[in-house]
């Protein structure tokens, strides 16, 4: 009997050992797996960096109509703005001084197009990450955030719109569908507010809809209704819907989209971009509630 515990014990401590041994085996293969996939990322990244250098330059698409954001100075006849900031930290960052940057002004229409195309290699024009084919998008590197912008005196509150029409801008966040459903009506019907919503082709249009009582709010980014909107208007105090704002990078240039996002990163590490915010006296809306 004793000779059989014995034995049993014996052949107890075996399996012990290969169980041990297997799962050693495996996390071992599995460590392996990640430093080769790591180190295997790290040298596509470079190559598609190394790509872009070879061309001895780097399309960088901006818009200058976005105010703080971005802008084109007529005087100096150059861009100027947090995105144009974010933009030179970026190929600083990744290139040093070793390329020439061409900056190339684009709408809400025309920048995905130019992206497929490789016209433009990035583009920084306060676009929310979407599936986009041909596009690849960074993390965010800033939160706007949705408002409302009323006549004067006639609106104090979003529920006050209730029956009402709202206007939004073709390609901006608020304008994003799912199964045929804005943003901004899924955000009106958490607040069982009934809105009827129309689309138009820019801001200026908007706000002229706005003006002429064709709509009863406008529905944008809180520093796009501060741009565009005017005397005898005003944004009522509920802020809501955060659009973060991720840079946009053609496919065509492969891994080159995670060199760009590894700038992203360390600015936010380094404090870089809440510097620049407030450099542009922008508020970050990222932690807001949708």
């Amino acid at each position: 009997m004793r000779y059989k515990r014995r034995r049993f014990w014996i052949l107890k401590q075996k399996h012990i050992r290969i169980i041990l041994i297997s799962v050693c085996a495996v996390i071992l293969l599995a460590v392996l797996y990640v430093i080769l996939s790591s180190a295997g990322k790290k040298a596509e990244t470079s190559n598609s960096v190394n790509a872009v250098l070879s061309k001895g330059i780097i399309n960088i698409g901006l818009r200058s109509d976005l105010g703080p954001l971005s802008s084109f100075n007529e005087q100096t006849s150059e861009f100027e703005g947090y995105e144009k900031d974010i933009a030179d930290e970026i190929v600083n960052r990744v290139f040093k001084d070793d390329i020439i940057v061409n900056f190339v002004e684009v709408t809400s229409k025309t920048k995905n197009a130019m992206l497929r195309r490789s016209d433009i290699d990035i583009a920084l024009t306060a676009s929310a990450a979407t599936n986009i084919s041909g596009v690849n998008y960074t993390s965010s590197y800033y939160s706007d955030a949705s408002a409302i912008l009323v006549i004067n005196d006639t609106l104090g509150s979003v529920l006050d719109i209730d029956g009402g029409t709202v206007a939004i801008v073709y390609g901006t966040p608020q304008a994003q569908e799912t199964e045929g459903i804005t943003k901004v009506e899924e955000y009106f019907n958490t607040l069982n507010v009934n809105v009827q919503i129309k689309i138009y082709a820019s801001y200026p249009e908007a706000v002229a809809a706005l003006r002429n009582g064709f709509a009863d709010g406008v529905c944008a980014g809180e520093n796009m209704l501060k741009l565009f909107g005017i005397r005898g208007m005003k944004i009522l105090p509920e802020f809501f819907m955060p659009n973060q704002y991720s840079v946009e990078v053609t496919e065509n240039l492969g891994a080159f989209y995670r060199a760009v996002n590894d700038a992203i990163n360390a600015m936010k590490t380094d404090g870089t971009l809440d510097e620049l915010m407030v450099k542009w006296k922008l508020t970050n809306y990222a932690l807001i509630e949708n």
